[in-house]
C-alpha cells in the first residue's frame, strides 16, 4: 500500500562535509529497480514547483539578481510517500545486513545504494555505513525507519554520486546517525560531516534525527540542501547544516548546538547561489559562530527562530576608541557598568523603552510614510568545507550576509555576541517580530538598512540601528544603546570592532558617492541610547511618524546629530527628544513644521515625565524619559508660528513662544564634517528618493490625544 503521499512535513537542513570509509569497501550493486517502481516513483513525484517565495523589495548597490534565484520547493521535495511493496526493504545488522530486493548490495557493515530506487532501511550499525553511489540521473530515495548508524572515521551517510537524493523520517521513527572524533582516512575525498552529500539533498518527513558529530559537522552537501519536514538535534564540534549552493528550509523543528556556524551556505562564485532561505520551521540555534550566514541572500520569510552566537550579550559592549569619533564629542565616563560608557542614569534592567501609551493617539496622524562580501570561509581544493580557524576572523553574528537579507516575517530572537542582524550589503525589513540582545550592533548594513514594518526590540546593543543610509517607512521599533541609537555611515566609530577576544572587524561602509542619511518617514520609534539618539554623519529628515528619543545625560553626546554643513530637515511628524545640553543640535532652519528646542532651568531627573501643551491646555505630547535630561526639542504638525507652548518636566515648567518655525539656537558643534557627496552649504545634494527607497509624504493633519 501506498504511505504518506501527501504528507508536508517538518524540515532541516544540512551542513557537514567530507568523504572516507567505515566498514568493508563497496561493491557494485547486483541490479537496477524495477520499472514500474520508478515510474510510480516519477509520476507520484514530479519536480513541480510550489509558489511559496516572495518577491524581494529593495536593490542593493551588490546588484543581486533576487529574481534569479530558486527560491521554491518542488513538490518531490514535499512527498513522503513511497510503494512499500516495491521498495526496497533493507535492515542493519553488526551480524549482516538484510537486503530485499534489488539495487544494493552489504559488504560487511557497509551498505552501498547504486541504483534509482527506494529504499526503506531499519536497524543498526555499531561501526558501519551508508554509501549511495549512483549514476548522476539517478534519483535515490531513502526511508529511514528506524535507523541508527555509527562511522567512526568517515560519514555514516555518504553520497558520492547521485542526481538528487530524498531522505524522509518515517512517521514516528527515532533515527541517530553519529561519527566519532577521529579524521577520515581511507579514500581521496576529505569528508567532514556525519551526512555528507556530492549531490542535491532533500530531507522531509515527521520523524526526528539525531546526528552527533565527533569530528566536524553535522550535514553537509555541495550542492543544494533543501529541508521541508522533520526534527532535528545536532551536536557538532563544527557546524550544523551546510549547503554550499544554498540552504531552503520550508518547515521542521531544529535544535542545533554547535561550536562553528549553525546553518551556512558559502557559493562565492555563482551570484545566483550562495543562499539561504528560510520559509518556516522552528529553530533553537546556539553557535559558536554565526548563527545562520549566507554568502548572497539570507532571506526569513517565516518561522520561529532564537539564536545564542560566541557567548551572547552580556552586557560588554564596546566603548569608543577615539572621544566620540566624528560627528560626536567627547565621550567621558569611560567604561561604565559592565562596559557601557559611563552615565549617571542608565537604564540598568535592560528593558526596552515603551512607547508612551499618549503617543499613539495623539500621533496616529504621523504620516505612514514613509555585492557580495566576504565570508567567514576560504575556499579550498579538497572538498572539505571552508570553514577558517583564525580566531582574528572569527564572527559571531546572529543572521549574516555577504549582500543583501530580507526579513518579510518570522518571530526571531537573537542573543549575540557580535552584530545580530548584520550584511555586508543591505538590508530590508518589511514585517517579522524581533527581540535583539547584542554587544555590538544590533542592526548592521555596510549599506543601505531599510524598515518598512515589523515590530523591533532591541534590549541591548553597542549601537542599535546603522548602515550608510537608514530609512524606516513604518514598523513599532524600540531601542536601547550604549552608544548612538541609529546612526549612518558610522563615522569613525569602533562599531565594526570584532569585541573582546577577537581582533579588530572595522566597519566597511559603501563609498561617498551615495548620500549618507537617515530618513524618518513612519513608523513608531522609541530610543533610549547613552550617545546621540540620532547620528547621521550626512543628512537627517524626519516626515513622519512618531519619534521618541531618551538622549544622553553628558554633555559630550546629543539626542540629534547631523553632518557640518548637511541639514536636518522635518516637515511630517512627531518628535520629542530630550537629552543633555552641552551639545544639542536643533533642526535645520530649512525645515518646513514647526519646531522648537528648549532647555531646563535645572536638570530633571530619569523619570520626570514631559507634558507638552499648548494655549488651552490641549495636551501635545507626553514622555517619561528613562535618563536625566535638561534639553528638549519638540516639532510636530499642530505647532504653529505666533503661539506660545507650555513645556512641563517634573516640577519645572517654561514657556515656549513659537516665534519662527524654527526656535532655539543648538548649543553644540554639531557633526565633524559630511562627507563627500553631501552639499556643504547645508542641503542635500539629493533627497533620499532612490529605487531603493519609498518615501511616503507627511500627513500635515495629524490626530491628536484631544483632538488639537
Amino acid at each position: 500500500m501506498k504511505k504518506n503521499t501527501n504528507a508536508i512535513l517538518s524540515g532541516l537542513v544540512v551542513a557537514a562535509m567530507m568523504l572516507a570509509g567505515c566498514g568493508s569497501n563497496e561493491t557494485a550493486a547486483t541490479s537496477a529497480a524495477s520499472s514500474e517502481a520508478q515510474n510510480e516513483s516519477t509520476e507520484t513525484l514530479s519536480d513541480e514547483t510550489l509558489s511559496t517565495t516572495e518577491t524581494g523589495s529593495a536593490d542593493t548597490e551588490n546588484s543581486l539578481d533576487e529574481s534569479a534565484m530558486d527560491l521554491e520547493f518542488t513538490a518531490r521535495d514535499l512527498d513522503v510517500g513511497y510503494e512499500e511493496s516495491t521498495a526496497v526493504q533493507v535492515t542493519l545488522s553488526d551480524s549482516g545486513i538484510q537486503i530485499s530486493g534489488d539495487g544494493a548490495e552489504a559488504d560487511g557493515t557497509t551498505l552501498t545504494i547504486k541504483e534509482e530506487g527506494t529504499y526503506v532501511i531499519s536497524g543498526s550499525l555499531s561501526s558501519g555505513q551508508i554509501v549511495i553511489e549512483a549514476d548522476d540521473s539517478a534519483k535515490i530515495h531513502l526511508v529511514l525507519n528506524g535507523v541508527s548508524v555509527r562511522c567512526e572515521n568517515s560519514a555514516a551517510l555518504l553520497i558520492r554520486g547521485a542526481d538528487k537524493v530524498f531522505v524522509t523520517l518515517a512517521e514516528g521513527s527515532e533515527n541517530t546517525l553519529e561519527s566519532g572524533s577521529e579524521a577520515p582516512s581511507g579514500e581521496a575525498e576529505n569528508v567532514d560531516g556525519v551526512i555528507f552529500s556530492r549531490s542535491d539533498l532533500t530531507l522531509n518527513g515527521s520523524g526526528s534525527l539525531t546526528i552527533n558529530a565527533g569530528y566536524k559537522h553535522g550535514i553537509v552537501s555541495k550542492d543544494d540542501l533543501v529541508i521541508t519536514g522533520g526534527v532535528y538535534n545536532i551536536t557538532a564540534v563544527g557546524g550544523g547544516l551546510y549547503g554550499k549552493d544554498c540552504v531552503k528550509i520550508l518547515d521542521g523543528t531544529f535544535n542545533l548546538n554547535v561550536e562553528r556556524d549553525g546553518i551556512q551556505s558559502d557559493n562565492e562564485e555563482d551570484a545566483d547561489r550562495g543562499f539561504v532561505y528560510i520559509a518556516g520551521g522552528t529553530y533553537d540555534i546556539t553557535a559558536g559562530h554565526d548563527g545562520i550566514q549566507a554568502e548572497t541572500l539570507l532571506k526569513v520569510a517565516d518561522g520561529t527562530i532564537n539564536i545564542t552566537t560566541g557567548t551572547g550579550s552580556v552586557g560588554n559592549t564596546k566603548t569608543e576608541e577615539m572621544s566620540g569619533g566624528f560627528g560626536r564629542g567627547m565621550q567621558p565616563g569611560g567604561l561604565g557598568d559592565g562596559g557601557r560608557p559611563g552615565s549617571d542614569d542608565s537604564n540598568g534592567d535592560m528593558q526596552p523603552p515603551e512607547l508612551p501609551s499618549e503617543v499613539t493617539e495623539s500621533a496616529a496622524s504621523g504620516s505612514g510614510a514613509a555585492v557580495n562580501g566576504s565570508s567567514d570561509t576560504d575556499s579550498t581544493s579538497n572538498g572539505s568545507t571552508n570553514v577558517t580557524d583564525s580566531s582574528s576572523s572569527e564572527s559571531i553574528k546572529g543572521l549574516k550576509s555577504g549582500s543583501l537579507l530580507e526579513i518579510t516575517g518570522g518571530t526571531i530572537v537573537i542573543n549575540s555576541e557580535d552584530d545580530s542582524v548584520h550584511s555586508n550589503g543591505s538590508i530590508t525589513i518589511t514585517a517579522g517580530d524581533l527581540t535583539i540582545s547584542s554587544d555590538d550592533d544590533a542592526v548592521h548594513a555596510d549599506e543601505n538598512l531599510q524598515i518598512d514594518g515589523g515590530s523591533i526590540q532591541i534590549l541591548q546593543s553597542y549601537e542599535g540601528l546603522e548602515g550608510k543610509s537608514v530609512v524606516i517607512n513604518d514598523g513599532t521599533i524600540s531601542l536601547v544603546s550604549a552608544d548612538d541609537g541609529i546612526n549612518a555611515n558610522g563615522g569613525a566609530d569602533s562599531s565594526g570592532f570584532g569585541g573582546f577576544g577577537r581582533g579588530f572587524e572595522t566597519d566597511s561602509f559603501g563609498s561617498s558617492e551615495t548620500d549618507i542619511y537617515i530618513a524618518i518617514n513612519g513608523g513608531e520609534i522609541t530610543i533610549d541610547a547613552s550617545g546621540d539618539g540620532l547620528d547621521s554623519n550626512g543628512n537627517l529628515y524626519i516626515t513622519g511618524g512618531v519619534t521618541y528619543i531618551s538622549g544622553p545625560s553628558d554633555s559630550g553626546n546629543g539626542a540629534l546629530d547631523y553632518g557640518e554643513g548637511c541639514t536636518g530637515e522635518i516637515s511630517g511628524g512627531v518628535l520629542l527628544a530630550v537629552g543633555a545640553s552641552g551639545m544639542a543640535e536643533n533642526m535645520s532652519s530649512s525645515s518646513t513644521q514647526c519646531t522648537f528646542m528648549q532647555n531646563l532651568d535645572e536638570t530633571a531627573s530619569g523619570g520626570d515625565t514631559i507634558t507638552i501643551t499648548d494655549a488651552s491646555d490641549n495636551v501635545l505630547a507626553s514622555y517619561t524619559p528613562v535618563r536625566s535630561y535638561q534639553n528638549i526639542i519638540f516639532s510636530c504638525p499642530k505647532l504653529q508660528v505666533e503661539e506660545t507652548y507650555t513645556v512641563t518636566a517634573g516640577s519645572q515648567s517654561v514657556a515656549v513662544e513659537q516665534s519662527d518655525t524654527v526656535v532655539g539656537e543648538s548649543s553644540g558643534m554639531g557633526g565633524m564634517g559630511a562627507p563627500e557627496g553631501n552639499n556643504r552649504n547645508g542641503r542635500p545634494s539629493e533627497p533620499p528618493t532612490g529605487e531603493n527607497v519609498d518615501r511616503k509624504p507627511a500627513d500635515s493633519n495629524g490626530t491628536f490625544e484631544n483632538g488639537v
